[in-house]
């Protein structure tokens, strides 16, 4: 196993984009939002957890990531907008949002529960099938550990679904990465990447 180079980290990044670009659109901000996953979930409404108000609400959910250029260090920041409808799906002022950034613990419940849990609120989903519930965990488990820096909680009761019948591989490689370590020193890890494609 090598250190990963300019190369390969240039040709990995052409691959990237190209199949991104599809999910990808530009702000007139000159930020970059990428549409990361999306699909129906139920939201059980902030009154009930309380103990009154109406029950579970079907919305839309969009999980997208926000890329700005800050100098010369990129910001990412992760986001779950969720509607009325898909169609309100274009506009993000139409809908709610949750900070990705600030999830203290995301973690499977039952009956196809999930939850997601911030300093102000615990968010209950429910999806229509355990697939997507499992496909839903995944997605939320992969950005909040890097939004929040690590910080989040990531709770599992369940082995990772496998992968979709309509995923295949585009390519599958192992390359070291320089990250900080415990003590906040450089260190070398090594990370398998597998970019797929629907």
């Amino acid at each position: 196993m090598r250190p990963i180079d300019r190369g390969d980290m240039q040709a990995w990044l052409g691959v990237l984009q190209t199949q991104m670009s599809a999910f990808t659109e530009r702000t007139h901000m000159g930020s970059v939002t990428t549409t990361l996953h999306q699909g129906w979930l139920e939201k059980r409404g902030e009154a009930v957890a309380l103990g009154a108000g109406a029950g579970w609400k079907r919305r839309f959910f969009v999980l997208s990531s926000r890329q700005e250029q800050q100098g010369e260090a990129v910001d990412v920041q992760y986001y779950l907008h969720y509607f009325k409808s898909e169609e309100h799906a274009s506009e993000t002022a139409d809908g709610g949002v949750i900070d990705l950034g600030d999830v203290e613990e995301v973690a499977l419940g039952q009956a196809k529960e999930l939850s997601v849990v911030t300093e102000t609120r615990v968010w209950l989903l429910r999806a229509e099938t355990q697939a997507a519930q499992e496909e839903w965990m995944a997605q939320l488990s992969a950005v909040c550990g890097e939004a929040t820096g690590g910080a989040a909680e990531v709770v599992s009761r369940q082995q990772p679904p496998p992968p979709a019948d309509d995923v295949t591989s585009v390519q599958v490689d192992s390359l070291k990465m320089q990250v900080p370590g415990p003590d906040g020193q450089p260190c070398w890890k090594t990370a398998t990447f597998d970019l797929q494609a629907r």
